[in-house]
């Protein structure tokens, strides 16, 4: 088990200091040292997954149910159920939160990674994205639309995942709540050994205090971070943890100004490139050359590397190139 357990910690903050005795640290004053590892060892890390992918075949439906095709989807396991490992008020509007990683993943531009979810504890996603309460895990990031669930042109399928997961753990709806455990950080810093996060496939990871996160990836291999909150005083000690979320050139010059390495969306592949930018190399537009888990590029400051683009993608890219446009 980890150095780091409730006994010798009388509180997260405390538990930070002690984190920054590791190779990957997250010190109070936000700095975080890159931890240099070889490609030999990444690789060995990979080859330790990959026999635990299990293929499926998924066919394909039109009309009133025939199948016309099928393709196969390739997903990796991690945990035998759904983990729960944090519930407290979030940082952006002290709304009570929770932060579950998924048991697998089928994602095949991130590849093997744990994909966590950033959720209101006390309300289903559709209903907080069309209340506005989703502001507690989302903060005031302009892709939530109008706060009433219209005009967003955020990428995540909000309907989809997040309220599947939110309904397995909670046990309303379709979710039973059987197919889900919880676990201390403490604990789940020890599943997350040796893997590859993904922080926030839904919601900001500045809703969740920066001392959790230290303890979540301890031991992790690597991991992805992205917030849209890079303006706010709470969230600079994340530059080090997180890419900011820039929608527009101004912005990226601005973050770049604060400290921040960025991840840019710009409206479509025509549109240039920075100076210091690289298109991101799983995107579709650089030929899918590499998935997220090999990657290691997004992981704010602390991977000394450039500033990384997408061009906008998915069912709502014509709502960001919009919405984009409103601001410039």
């Amino acid at each position: 088990m980890s150095s780091i357990t409730p006994d010798r910690c009388a509180s997260l903050d405390e538990a930070v200091g002690e984190y920054c005795l590791w190779p990957n640290e997250i010190a109070s004053a936000g700095r975080l040292p890159m931890k240099v590892r070889p490609l030999a060892e990444r690789r060995a890390e990979w080859a330790a997954l990959q026999p635990r992918a299990q293929h499926r075949t998924q066919p394909k439906r039109f009309g009133r149910g025939g199948r016309y095709a099928s393709h196969t989807a390739k997903s990796w396991r991690f945990f035998p159920k759904t983990v729960v490992f944090y519930t407290g008020s979030s940082q952006l509007t002290g709304a009570p939160i929770l932060v579950a990683a998924g048991a697998q993943t089928s994602n095949r531009k991130t590849g093997p990674m744990v994909q966590i979810w950033i959720l209101r504890a006390d309300m289903a996603p559709i209903a907080a994205v069309r209340s506005g309460g989703d502001e507690a895990i989302c903060g005031q990031c302009r892709h939530r639309g109008d706060g009433r669930g219209q005009a967003r042109s955020c990428y995540v399928e909000w309907w989809r995942s997040p309220e599947n997961i939110y309904q397995a753990i909670t046990g309303t709806g379709r979710g039973t709540g059987k197919n889900v455990e919880r676990a201390s950080i403490y604990d789940f810093g020890e599943l997350a050994r040796g893997k590859q996060l993904r922080i926030g496939a839904y919601g900001d990871p500045v809703a969740v205090p920066l001392s959790v996160w230290a303890i979540v990836i301890q031991h992790a291999a690597g991991w992805t971070a992205y917030t849209h909150q890079w303006r706010l005083p709470i969230a600079q000690d994340y530059r080090t943890f997180c890419m900011a979320s820039v929608d527009s050139e101004a912005e990226q010059v601005e973050a770049a100004a604060l400290g921040w390495r960025t991840f840019r969306v710009r409206p479509t592949i025509q549109t240039r490139l920075l100076p210091g930018e690289i298109i991101c190399p799983a995107s579709e537009e650089a030929g899918h050359k590499v998935q997220c888990a090999e990657c290691e590029l997004c992981r704010g400051s602390s991977r000394p590397a450039k500033n990384i683009v997408i061009a906008a993608h998915g069912q709502y890219a014509l709502h960001f190139r919009r919405t984009a446009e409103a601001h410039r």
